[in-house]
């Protein structure tokens, strides 16, 4: 009697692949013996026709050592081309019973594919990649060039180094990198040969569902501009350079992509002065970049105000009650950003200490230097106070220079003209795109691919913080 045995076959499943007819092939398998005891083999043989399948192992019973294995060389000469499949059967004595389930893909030619054929689905100007290999199972070398063919053939493509001569030597494989891509919807099939091999090829292209994306397009930030004038006779002489000056500023603003409002009042706090008013007195109006300069110098005030300027306090009282509620009423904008340009011969005599004055805004000053200043037909008293109060701010100019920047050091006030981009987060066939601006359409967009985003074109009157319904079929996107 015999103790059952601890057996298996190792790999537990053998698959020769590719196997030619004319050649055939040869595999190597171990039958284990994981027992303690020794095992009796006493048979050993595959289920079908022995001229197909053949074993080369030593003759029946024997006995297989505790931990020890048994090599078995099998030889696979098949008749037909096709797929293979059989069956090894392994007995002992006491059990078990074992089986080893042989396969392979057997070609009739030595040059064969494998696999036998490709089937792939991709939506359109999608490029699928895909690997096939091409295998030389005779004994000699093969020399072929690879060719596609059939009326599908355009979806299907290699390579450039592909359509080179290819030298393959006996047992070597080479690797083909095959892809399918195209613009036209339906099946497409096609084969691709090498000598006598040929590799069935089949493609369904289709139109992917529709990718839809919501943005919003820019509003254009808040800033809101006081204009603070000396109108003191100290400002005669300068008048034509503060116009001009007054004017770049205009100019420069048309250009920047900032939704600006603009004011104007005076240091002047008498008896006939604005008090922190804005003017005109008659009703406070609003500027913007658009409107027309005669608008602008007519509000520009005359140098008839009282000698003793109060431009600080006259800041403090534009900005608080009762006037915010009453004649400058609607300035600063809710949630803008506010400005506040002093620009003075003389300096400030509010009778508050400078820090009192100060608030929530930027304030810039275009006074005298330390000592005063002359130039450009100003005659500037040393402007003390208003540098002081400038200096931790957005600073301090020379009334005297000739060019006066105004917030040169405020981050964000003067930017270059800004435009819509909105990214896409999958890659689209651009001839899908379709853009709509509050529900309507918008044709005035590019798409640019090395960053994937749709942009609005420069110039065009965007209407600021509207929805934007961008929709296009992905380039590599599901089937509806």
């Amino acid at each position: 009697m015999f103790l059952p045995c601890i057996a298996s076959f190792s790999p537990s499943r053998l698959d020769f692949h590719l196997v030619s007819a004319e050649t055939g092939a040869q595999r190597q398998v171990l039958l284990q013996n994981h027992a303690e005891h020794e095992c009796l083999l006493n048979h050993l043989a595959p289920r079908g026709p022995p001229d197909t399948l053949s074993i080369e192992a030593p003759v029946l019973p024997i006995k297989i050592a505790p931990g020890e294995g048994l090599k078995l060389e099998l030889t696979l000469t098949p008749a037909n081309a096709g797929y293979y499949q059989n069956r090894i059967d392994a007995h002992f004595a006491g059990g078990p019973r074992l089986s080893l389930p042989v396969t392979a893909t057997v070609a009739a030619a030595e040059l064969a594919f494998w696999p036998e054929e490709l089937r792939v689905e991709s939506s359109l100007e999608c490029r699928q990649n895909h690997v096939v290999h091409l295998y030389n199972l005779g004994g000699a070398e093969k020399t072929f060039r690879l060719e596609l063919t059939g009326e599908g053939a355009a979806a299907f493509g290699f390579d450039a180094g592909e359509e080179q001569l290819i030298r393959l030597e006996p047992g070597a494989a080479h690797d083909v990198p095959i892809y399918f891509e195209t613009l036209e919807e339906g099946e497409h099939r096609a084969e691709l040969r090498a000598g006598d091999a040929v590799f069935a090829l089949a493609g369904r292209a289709f139109r992917a569902a529709r990718a839809e994306e919501t943005h919003r397009t820019w509003a254009r930030p808040k800033v809101d501009v006081l204009f603070v004038f000396d109108n003191s006779e100290a400002m005669i002489g300068g008048r034509i350079h503060l116009e001009n000056q007054v004017e770049d500023w205009r100019d420069r603003a048309s250009h920047v992509a900032r939704n600006f409002f603009f004011a104007f009042t005076t240091t002047d706090l008498g008896r006939n002065g604005e008090g922190g008013r804005l003017l005109p007195l008659a009703g406070a109006r609003f500027l913007t970049p658009e409107t027309p300069w005669s608008e602008w110098i007519h509000l520009i005030p005359s140098t008839s105000g009282s000698t003793h300027t109060h431009g600080l306090e006259a800041i403090q009282r534009a900005l608080a009650e009762p006037l915010q509620s009453g004649h400058n009423a609607g300035f600063p904008r809710p949630e803008s950003e506010l400005f506040v340009a002093v620009i003075s011969a003389s300096d400030d005599r509010s009778p508050g200490p400078v820090d009192s004055y100060l608030g929530d805004y930027h304030l810039q000053t275009f006074v005298g230097e330390a000592g005063g200043c002359s130039g450009h037909g100003f005659t500037a008293e040393d402007g003390a106070r208003y540098r002081e109060a400038a200096s931790g701010s957005a600073g301090h100019q020379s009334l005297c220079r000739e060019r006066w920047e105004l917030a040169s050091n405020v981050p964000g006030t003067w930017p270059a003209p800004t435009r819509n981009h909105f990214f896409l987060t999958e890659t689209p066939r651009p001839s899908t795109i379709d853009v709509t601006v509050d529900g309507v359409s918008w044709p005035r967009w590019q798409y640019d691919s090395s960053t994937n985003r749709v942009t609005f074109d420069l110039g065009a009157d965007v209407p600021e913080d509207k929805e934007v319904l961008i929709s296009y079929e992905p380039r590599c996107g599901l089937a509806p």
